[in-house]
């Protein structure tokens, strides 16, 4: 059966300014960091419902609000939504490639309606310039998007595929003998097309949200699980996955507990954010000495834990004074200059306490008496201690007296 196209027209737009309308309601609910593709992705939604509805004017309006406008708009719509895709995967908005398109598009539609008209040269180069911005689209989905995708990618995806397709499909046909004369020519070719390619966008619209949404869900559990300064697993996290890993009867299992030295003293002296500064870079430096298996915390303050699976309690101690030596010899850049951490350690093995509870507080133990012993060296649980390096941290250099921790 053959629509009305100036019905569909009608009703495309119609549906594009009640979705225009929602999400420029919602769109404060949102966070911040969800607006600016929020904002091309609504603005693109606009710019369809005003092409449509002057393509559905066609005759009470002038030829080139209807043509040249409308098509414009229609075009510029598309690809506001591949702008919105790019700022939502953190890309570059803008290309030098994209500002010749529309330019293109209004040569096309003057062009080829007043000084050599041809409605099927139109619907072809149109159609190729909207396929155009569509594929690309599609591209930027599967090479930027994460893996495994989420289904609301794929949704995205799809719908833009098949709109490209249906707008390519439609051009092999207005080249055949079943082309038609006029753009509001009733046809079942023109009313698939039309009615097809006003629903790949609402389709993308409800993709869209769900990639928003699916990222905020990601960003809350990463927040749930992770501390917020340093990236690192939470207490929650450590105690979860040491759980898991305890349940396993006779697996070997070794707990670092790595305190920095005069940490009270670095916030006082050199500032709070020098002191955060810091605790990033030790961070930098546990994640980096810890295996894929281990499991690298920060338990609160200038406290890290770093639990490691099948290790040995010689293994553990050997692993312990690499980090501690790395951390001592590696300054943390500071906008003042450099400043030379340390870390007291303790080591412990799950022989020594059964439950994470346990294990945790033992490795406390051990590492209080590391720092009760000078600081900057390592101590295992049951009384192995490492001598230290030397009888005062790099930090005491040129200070009389220090706090306690």
């Amino acid at each position: 059966m053959e629509l009305d196209l100036r019905t569909i027209a009608v009703l495309s737009t119609v549906l594009r300014v009640l979705t225009f309308v929602a999400l420029a309601a919602v769109m404060r609910d949102f966070p911040r960091e969800s607006r600016e593709e929020l904002r091309y992705w609504t603005l693109g939604i606009g710019l369809l419902a005003t092409g449509w509805m002057l393509i559905a004017a066609r005759g009470h309006v002038p030829d080139v609000a209807s043509v040249v406008l409308g098509n414009l708009a229609l075009f510029l719509g598309f690809q506001s939504l591949l702008f919105a895709l790019r700022a939502f995967l953190r890309l570059p908005v803008l290309r030098w490639r994209d500002a010749p398109l529309p330019l293109l598009q209004v040569a096309v539609s003057v062009v080829f309606f007043w000084i050599w008209p041809s409605l099927t040269v139109r619907v072809v180069l149109g159609a190729l310039l909207v396929a155009a911005v569509l594929a690309e689209s599609a591209r930027v989905l599967w090479i930027h998007a994460p893996r495994p995708q989420p289904m609301a990618y794929h949704v995205i995806g799809v719908s833009m595929v098949v709109a490209m397709l249906i707008l390519l499909v439609r051009a092999v046909v207005q080249m055949s003998a079943l082309g038609v004369d006029h753009m509001m020519q009733a046809s079942a070719m023109q009313s698939l097309a039309f009615t097809l390619s006003n629903l790949a966008p609402l389709v993308s619209t409800l993709g869209f949200l769900l990639m928003i949404n699916e990222r905020l869900q990601r960003e809350l559990h990463r927040l749930a699980i992770a501390d917020p300064l340093t990236g690192l697993a939470n207490r929650r996290e450590l105690q979860r996955r040491g759980d898991a890993l305890l349940l396993e009867p006779g697996r070997k299992v070794a707990v670092v507990a790595i305190d920095a030295d005069h940490f009270k003293h670095i916030n006082d002296t050199r500032g709070h954010e020098a002191g955060d500064t810091v605790l990033v870079a030790l961070a930098d430096r546990l994640r980096h000495a810890a295996r894929a298996e281990d499991v690298v915390a920060r338990l609160g303050g200038e406290e890290f834990v770093l639990l490691m699976p099948d290790t040995s309690l010689e293994e553990a101690h050997r692993r312990a004074e690499a980090l501690r030596r790395d951390i001592a010899e590696t300054p943390v850049v500071l906008e003042d200059g450099p400043l030379s951490a340390t870390v007291s350690v303790g080591v412990v093995e799950r022989g020594d306490a059964g439950t994470l509870a346990g294990l945790l507080h033992a490795a406390d133990q051990a590492m209080y008496a590391a720092k009760a012993a000078g600081r900057n060296r390592v101590v295992v649980a049951g009384g192995g201690r490492r001598p230290p390096p030397q009888s005062r941290s790099p930090l005491a250099e040129g200070s009389a007296a220090w706090p306690s921790t």
